[in-house]
């Protein structure tokens, strides 16, 4: 098969048309997940005031974490926290039943 123009130019829109397939059907499944799986998210954000430790090394503790948030009553709801700069983020799992 001799290669010209014409056919270099076909196989290439070949590839292009399949990339705008792919990326249509992406996008589609994308902006429309709650279809497909339909689990509800909520976030709340609620800030709180926490004695401070004096040893950071203890702030950054799971246990101590895990020991602040029992007066809220979500110690067993833990699920992580995050530290940036000056600022302490815990989360937790909140599990409702329908």
């Amino acid at each position: 098969m001799k290669i010209t123009t014409r056919n270099l130019h076909r196989d290439v829109a070949y590839f292009y048309i399949g990339l705008i397939i792919a990326f249509s059907f992406s996008g589609i499944i994308l902006n429309h997940r709650q279809d497909w799986y339909p689990m509800d998210y909520s976030y709340e954000s609620t800030e709180v005031q926490l004695t401070i430790p004096a040893e950071v090394a203890e702030l950054d503790s799971e246990t101590y974490l895990r020991k602040a948030s029992e007066k809220w009553e979500l110690g067993d709801a833990y699920d992580g926290h995050r530290i940036r700069g000056n600022e302490l983020r815990v989360f937790f799992i909140r599990i409702t039943s329908f």
